[in-house]
């Protein structure tokens, strides 16, 4: 598996106990990789934004605080962002980057909508992606 990426309830359940940082997620993220489970894993971590680990880098992206209207069709739209970016080379950190920028595009959308392109590339410039 190229990319595996679960929310934080998801990731709590797998792990048997709770999550209870990003140190901690990031910790829980790179075992499964180091495990064989995925060569990256993503943890999102809801408005506080999303971790991803591989077995060299540990790093976090943070959500820009925005007005949430549904949460519905942000992990797809996260997903989408973030393997558009991984499939024109760039590195994990944006890509990781686009994927929190996406997801919280989408959060601003009514019902099922997902994110829109200009609310993408207005929030890509807030959301910068930092070792944990």
């Amino acid at each position: 598996i190229a990319l595996l990426r679960m929310d934080e309830a998801e990731a709590e359940t797998l792990a048997e106990r709770p999550l209870t940082g990003r140190a901690d997620t990031a910790d829980f993220a790179q075992s499964l990789v180091r495990a064989g489970v995925a060569d990256r894993v993503i943890v999102a971590r809801g408005a506080d934004g999303s971790v991803l680990a591989s077995t060299s880098a540990r790093m976090f992206c943070a959500a820009p605080d925005v007005p949430v209207k549904s949460r519905i069709g942000a992990g797809d739209s996260f997903v989408g962002a973030l393997t558009l970016a991984l499939s024109r080379g760039l590195p994990d950190a944006e890509a990781l980057a686009w994927g929190v920028a996406a997801a919280s595009a989408a959060v601003m959308t009514e019902g099922t909508a997902l994110c829109t392109h200009a609310d993408f590339l207005r929030l890509l410039p807030d959301c910068t992606s930092q070792p944990v």
